[in-house]
């Protein structure tokens, strides 16, 4: 390709570079697990603009709809190749977390079939005419994309229960004659500091941890070596509490 000739120069193709850098981008987001926002940022225009301007871009090489009809057409068409490419995944039983990698992938493959088209179209020097919107155009678009990826991060972050009480398993078996071991899994609502109590029959203490934090969904297990044969009690204890908030028996 060269770039100096009247209908190959580097502006002929400025738009699908955009396009391919967007999906890049996206794709990248995602493979590095960036965060939230970030990745939202990136995930929503490689969904729901890049496959569906790429397409456009291949259908009509020479001269792309004016600006509004290529935003629809682009908008209408990324969203029918998300719904194909979920769907295919499905059917090959293929499971991701999200779709913006693989509509990445699809976004760059159809850039380069577009450029393939646009040069194929331009051999005769003329270059394509792409849509030139006005300044007020880009500003409207701008704010339209902020508010979308504003309301896709809003809904995709998770929101906090009021009025709702969370909750830990407590569960204890013995793993000898002399040795338990002890689980907890917490279900609450956000991080909380435990301890664990091990008491013998006569009420004394026979173990007892360090506090320890548990993330929400997060598990751990103690082995306590020297806990006794007799019945035993534990409990778990919250650290801003003296109380204990679960407990079992074992025999």
């Amino acid at each position: 390709m060269t770039f100096g000739s009247p209908g190959r120069s580097f502006g002929s193709y400025s738009d699908l570079v955009v396009v391919a850098g967007l999906a890049l981008l996206a794709g990248v987001a995602v493979a590095v697990d960036a965060p939230t926002a970030l990745r939202t940022a990136c995930g929503v225009p490689a969904i729901l603009a890049a496959p569906g301007y790429a397409a456009v871009a291949a259908l009509f090489p020479r001269a792309l709809p004016d600006v509004w009809a290529c935003l629809v057409a682009s908008v209408t068409v990324s969203i029918a190749i998300a719904i194909w490419t979920g769907l295919s995944l499905y059917a090959l039983g293929i499971s991701l977390a999200g779709d913006a990698l693989p509509l990445a992938v699809t976004a760059i493959t159809l850039v380069l079939a577009a450029a393939a088209m646009r040069l194929r179209s331009t051999r005769g020097g003329r270059p394509p005419t792409l849509p030139r919107p006005a300044l007020g155009h880009v500003a409207l678009a701008g704010v339209i994309g902020i508010l979308l990826v504003y309301a896709v991060a809003t809904a995709r972050e998770p929101r906090q229960a009021s009025d709702v009480a969370g909750y830990s398993a407590l569960w204890a078996t013995r793993s000898s004659p002399q040795a338990i071991q002890v689980g907890i899994r917490s279900a609450e609502l956000h991080p909380l500091d435990f301890r664990v109590e091990v008491r013998a029959a006569d009420g004394q203490v026979a173990w007892s941890s360090a506090v320890f934090r548990l993330l929400p969904g997060q598990r751990r297990t103690f082995d306590v070596a020297a806990a006794g044969r007799g019945p035993l009690d534990v409990a778990l204890v919250r650290a801003d509490e003296s109380k204990p908030y679960r407990r079992v028996a074992v025999s």
